[in-house]
């Protein structure tokens, strides 16, 4: 969506076309930053959306661990 949205923004000078794309952004760090924060778990926890928040569950011996640059990759 940045991709073609910067460009037709530019091109346009739709100054507006900021706010979705700022929306956009703002999601896909969001997204970004609770795969790192799974990344970081053993595989079989799971990630549960609750209203008042995201909740992983796991195991009672289940810890976070020190994420290596393999796992991201």
């Amino acid at each position: 969506m940045t991709a073609v949205g910067v460009p037709v923004m530019l091109i346009f000078e739709w100054g507006w076309l900021i706010v979705p794309l700022a929306a956009n952004a703002a999601g896909a760090i969001a997204d970004l930053w609770m795969t790192m924060t799974l990344l970081a778990f053993p595989e079989d926890v799971r990630l549960e959306d609750h209203p008042d928040g995201v909740r992983i569950l796991g195991h009672e011996s289940d810890h976070r661990r020190a994420l290596s640059v393999t796992a991201v990759v």
